[in-house]
């Protein structure tokens, strides 16, 4: 059966209205948002399904605030690298290289997602249509866009990556017995995908990302972050996430929920299955 390490690569800053809409408002007095800066971990998922290792989002640039990122992109969510907590390093922990990972399921390619992709040149790297061919453009064209760095752009698409495009109509992509990618669609970016893994004793889990950024986002009522692509997508995703949770009875895990990461088991420590 299939085992899941939970990866912890650091932490961002972020603005709390960046993480959850509307949290911190305006007033009369003062007509300008105030920034409110929170704390948010930075992560990644491994699953050892026993013939191989499917790897789901990889982490932060461990050299992007010091030497790679754009400057707007330092300011807008800086990150601080846990020490030895790329994911080459939280591979090494386990014994493996980037080599060892047959499969990279990419939720998006935002820079706290895709930050190692590069490294991934003998796996299979699925990701949604949709955000592959709009930051394809952005590379092409030269645009600089929040979240989406150009360092990165570069190094990944410049690996030579085996890309697997998951088109729209593929709304369910089994990869692996009891591991299959769920296609989302727009919503906090132009493409979202999930994991859905089967565990036998620790209980099915569901890996959503950004797709839901923290439990405040699941609501009810939904409450989309500030950075997002398509709000009416992401109120339809998440109704979507928990209607596929309840019928598979699996446990949601989302993209940066301190207080979930706070409550689980890390890498190399330990393990669910």
């Amino acid at each position: 059966m299939n085992k899941m390490y939970v990866l912890y690569h650091g932490y961002m800053y972020l603005d709390v209205n960046s993480l959850v809409g509307g949290t911190v408002s305006s007033t009369a007095a003062d007509p300008s948002p105030t920034l409110k800066w929170t704390t948010i971990p930075a992560v990644s998922f491994l699953i050892d399904t026993g013939d191989g290792y499917i790897l789901y989002d990889t982490g932060c640039d461990p050299l992007g605030m010091s030497e790679h990122w754009a400057e707007a992109n330092k300011n807008a969510s800086p990150f601080v690298a846990a020490e030895n907590g790329s994911v080459e390093e939280r591979l090494r922990q386990l014994g493996l290289t980037p080599d060892d990972v047959g499969a990279v399921v990419m939720s998006h390619l935002h820079t706290d997602h895709s930050g190692g992709l590069y490294l991934f040149k003998k796996a299979k790297v699925y990701v949604s249509d949709e955000e592959f061919t709009q930051v394809a453009k952005l590379w092409a064209l030269g645009v600089q866009k929040p979240a989406y760095d150009r360092w990165d752009m570069g190094a990944y698409f410049g690996a030579g990556l085996d890309w697997r495009l998951v088109e729209r109509d593929e709304q369910e992509l089994p990869i692996a017995p009891g591991v299959t990618i769920l296609n989302l669609g727009s919503g906090h970016t132009y493409g979202l995908m999930a994991l859905y893994v089967e565990l036998e004793h620790n209980g099915n889990v569901l890996l959503v990302s950004d797709a839901i950024h923290t439990r405040e986002n699941a609501g009810p009522p939904v409450r989309s972050p500030g950075m997002v692509y398509d709000s009416l997508g992401y109120a339809a995703t998440v109704k979507r996430i928990f209607r596929f949770a309840e019928a598979h009875d699996a446990w949601v895990i989302f993209g940066h929920d301190t207080k979930q990461v706070d409550e689980m088991t890390l890498a190399p420590d330990g393990f669910y299955d």
